[in-house]
């Protein structure tokens, strides 16, 4: 609050904050969308090392601020996989801001990459609230009504796992969870 600012005010730029995050949110997802049916996936051989190294950096400071662990583990050799990096950006982000989201404090997401017979799997696993079986059926649906709101009060547009779907299956591969309520988390990706 600056000088002068009445608590009032304050409250308010707070929400104002809230909901324009909230409708960039949304924004994003729908151009993302957008994206995903106009254009050819255009792939390279891409470091998955590298790529999450570098996408769990902005979430560190999210799972800090919520008093969570947030740890990698990575093969010790390299591991590759032809890819749209910048597409598959958004799935490791989507699986890991919910991680987060529905995590209480104390708890740990861990993302492990692992390579399997030539495939790659990569798994983020949380001990947050888990999902009730009864959501199960469409997480992955667009605007699915499995929506939940995060812990801390977070919206859900009910499209970023539709878009991680569709981003994986673009890259064919192959995404699922496994999820009990009250024992956490863990969804899959395989490619």
């Amino acid at each position: 609050m600056t000088p002068g600012q009445a608590p009032d005010q304050a409250k308010y730029l707070t929400l104002i904050r809230q909901a324009c995050a909230t409708a960039f949110r949304l924004l994003q997802d729908v151009l993302l969308l957008g994206a995903l049916d106009a254009t050819q996936l255009k792939r390279h051989p891409t470091d998955l090392g590298s790529l999450l190294t570098q996408r769990l950096a902005a979430h560190r400071l999210m799972a800090q601020d919520r008093g969570l662990d947030l740890d990698l583990i990575l093969p010790p050799q390299g591991v590759e996989a032809n890819l749209n990096a910048d597409f598959f950006g958004r799935v490791i982000d989507n699986l890991i801001s919910n991680a987060l989201k529905f995590t209480p404090a104390g708890g740990r997401v861990t993302v492990r990459l692992q390579e399997q017979a030539g495939r790659v799997l990569l798994t983020v696993r949380d001990t947050g609230i888990g999902i009730p079986a009864a959501l199960h059926a469409n997480l992955f649906g667009k605007f699915s009504s499995s929506a939940r709101t995060g812990l801390g009060g977070e919206a859900s547009t009910g499209l970023g796992l539709f878009i991680t779907q569709q981003i994986v299956q673009l890259h064919h591969g192959k995404v699922w969870v496994e999820s009990q309520e009250g024992a956490g988390t863990c969804f899959f990706v395989k490619l």
